[in-house]
Parts: structure tokens; sequence; C-alpha cells
């Protein structure tokens, strides 16, 4: 389920270099999508889980997704080109 996160986390190890590269267009898209796919992963995830507390904690985890990738995407239009 967080395959996709494994993928980014270098670039999320260091996010303000990340940010300040000449390329950090690209990076952040990759890092934007992996979040967002690993938010639906999560919420396709919870539709199964028959436990509420469970479901509950899934969805909790689903939305710091969400959140994490919208806070990615502005801080890279906060970062100076």
């Amino acid at each position: 389920m967080y395959e996709k996160l494994g993928a980014v986390a270098p670039l999320l190890e260091n996010l303000r270099a990340t940010l300040s590269a000449p390329d950090a267009g690209m990076h952040v898209s990759a890092i934007v999508a992996a979040l967002d796919e690993t938010a639906h992963e999560i919420s396709n995830e919870a539709l199964s889980v028959e436990n509420g507390a469970e479901r509950a904690a899934l969805h909790k985890i689903y939305r710091g997704m969400l959140a994490a990738k919208r806070i990615v995407a502005r801080l890279h239009e906060l970062s100076p080109a």
C-alpha cells in the first residue's frame, strides 16, 4: 500500500533541497502523485475493512496523505524559482 512512497522517499528526506533543485517541478509532481496514489489505495483498503476502529484509522491516514500532498504542492509554489 505504501510502495509508491518508497520510490519518492529520497526526495522527501531532504525536501528543502528537493524544492530548490533545478528540476523541482518534476520531483514535486512525482511526490504529489505518490501521495495521491497512496491515499487512494488507503481509501480502497478502508472500504474493505469491517473493523470500525481500523477503518477510522485508515481514514485518518488517508486524510494525512491528502494534507501532505497539499503541503508539498504549496511549498513548491512558495519556493523561489
